[in-house]
């Protein structure tokens, strides 16, 4: 049977028994499993003279002195005619990773962050606001992670590098339509990618990609 921490390796806060993330700084708890019951040596297995299979290069080979610079948490585009899916995207010095946050783990960082606001006596307002603000700090823990590493999180995690991206565009909502919300596009040589801005606003991006972009922000 796995036991839970009691408190987060990272930032030292009191953990539910059952956390799988931290409601403080949004890190993903590993639980250590038991240790399995010993078994018997399997019989070695007759030689084989099959030609080996080749190892698959990483999507991307890791670039000498690469980092993460900063996050942008988090942006949402349009997944077929109803759906949508949401994205942190981490900026390093050669490229953009857009990493998958699914709704699962923003309900499990929305529920984990309730739950220590509860324990610490807080009241219903600060509860809902450590709710609101869950999928910020859980996007912070990509800072903490090396760049490989957050594109092999999940399958659907991609990037582009900073030489395939040729123009940015801000887009301000329109306040005569209730549902419309700020935007960003990103122009790159392989067509145009738009996000809705969730957290943060339109200025927020921009200085986080002016370092990068300069004058291709629009």
């Amino acid at each position: 049977m796995s036991i839970t921490p009691k408190f987060c390796p990272w930032c030292g806060s009191q953990l539910t028994p059952t956390a799988r993330f931290c409601g403080d700084c949004g890190h993903r708890i590993e639980v250590p499993a038991a240790p399995a019951p010993l078994a018997p040596a399997p019989e070695a297995p007759p030689p084989s003279y099959a030609q080996p299979v080749a190892m698959q290069p990483p999507a991307f080979p890791a670039a000498a002195g690469e980092a993460v610079m900063g996050i942008l948490p988090i942006l949402q585009r349009r997944k077929g005619l109803f759906g949508a899916e949401s994205f942190a995207v981490v900026l390093t010095n050669h490229r953009l990773i857009f990493a998958l946050v699914t709704n699962q783990m923003l309900q499990d960082a929305a529920a984990e962050a309730k739950q220590q606001a509860r324990q610490q006596g807080k009241g219903f307002l600060s509860q809902w606001g450590a709710v609101m603000s869950s999928g910020f700090r859980f996007a912070q823990r990509y800072l903490q992670m090396q760049p490989n590493a957050i594109l092999a999180e999940h399958g659907e995690n991609f990037y582009f590098l900073h030489d395939q991206v040729q123009q940015v565009r801000l887009k301000d909502s329109d306040p005569d339509e209730p549902n419309d919300r700020d935007q960003v596009e990103f122009h790159t040589t392989g067509g145009k990618h738009r996000f809705i801005i969730t957290y943060g606003s339109l200025k927020d991006i921009r200085e986080a990609l002016k370092p990068l972009y300069g004058k291709r922000i629009r």
